[in-house]
């Protein structure tokens, strides 16, 4: 993408002379409106609780495993049910993305990877709750599912999706 000659920036000098070349414009965009929509305070709690959330299901092995397990439990019975397609490559595992300032669509991928598995992080969690090896474990999965499960939480988790999806169709990676 960089360079004068060879570059993004050549292929839209050589259609529209007079074009006004911003490099990295959706992203920037992207990193601005998650900078101002994290000063509105349900939002700022929406991806601390989002963070807490990640970080309980996938501090140990353990917590990751029976994650899994639970996806991979849900995409047999989507299966199973004709729900999901069968063939190479499709109904992947997967696993919970963590946020990042400096990739490409980084918010937009962890907020898909929170949906994508949200069932998942719901039966990981309650599973957490009742078996935790401490009670602080039990304790902050239990808090972390009363979050995960809340109106406010699901609302803003889809908003977001809307929002940042936009500035990932803006800059052409999906």
């Amino acid at each position: 993408m960089r360079g004068e000659w060879n570059g993004l920036q050549a292929l839209f000098l050589t259609d529209c002379p007079y074009a006004y070349y911003v490099h990295y414009f959706p992203h920037r965009l992207q990193l601005a409106l998650f900078a101002t929509s994290r000063e509105v305070i349900p939002i700022h709690q929406f991806f601390s609780k989002s963070t807490f959330i990640v970080n309980i299901v996938c501090s140990s092995s353990k917590h990751h495993n029976e994650l899994q397990t639970a996806k991979l439990d849900e995409i047999a019975y989507l299966l199973e049910i004709d729900e999901l397609e069968n063939g190479k490559g499709a109904n992947q595992i997967g696993t919970l993305k963590r946020a990042g300032d400096t990739r490409w669509s980084s918010h937009f991928s962890y907020i898909c990877s929170l949906i994508n598995m949200y069932n998942a992080t719901f039966l990981a969690l309650e599973k957490i709750t009742i078996d935790g090896s401490t009670y602080s474990q039990c304790g902050d999965a239990n808090n972390a599912y009363k979050s995960l499960t809340s109106f406010e939480f699901i609302l803003i988790l889809y908003l977001m999706t809307l929002l940042l999806s936009i500035t990932t169709t803006i800059s052409g990676y999906s």
